[in-house]
């Protein structure tokens, strides 16, 4: 979380932003706490291949969408992280983020996405 701190600088008892966003109608930031949950509460992200997978694929969404991300973090069967989604909808950046991301996720590990009576996890 430092990263989003860097462009703040303190004076008096009052914190304001250096360097903030400028779009057309607003100034700011607007950040938001994501948590992505694997269907059925799988457990896949104990295995460290899939969760560095979604790692990185996360940051190529973010990337992609323009999507400034903070810290990221695993639990067995979820990740949650950072988002500045700045004039997104909330509901518009988990359609972009998961809609890209589980679609790569797929390709790389397509033996996720048989069903479990095939041998796959889900």
């Amino acid at each position: 979380m430092q990263s989003w701190n860097k462009n703040f600088s303190k004076k008096g008892d009052n914190m304001r932003k250096e360097n903030p966003a400028r779009f057309s109608s607003a100034v700011g930031e607007a950040r938001m706490h994501c948590e992505f949950k694997i269907r059925y509460c799988h457990k896949i992200f104990d295995n460290e291949v899939y969760r560095n997978k979604m790692h990185e694929l996360l940051l190529e969404a973010a990337q992609r969408y323009q999507i400034p991300t903070g810290e990221f973090g695993f639990d067995s069967d979820h990740v949650h992280f950072m988002a500045d989604i700045g004039l997104y909808l909330r509901s518009e950046v988990a359609k972009l983020l998961r809609g890209y991301i589980g679609k790569k996720f797929f390709e790389y590990f397509p033996e996720l996405k048989k069903n479990k009576w095939e041998g796959g996890s889900f």
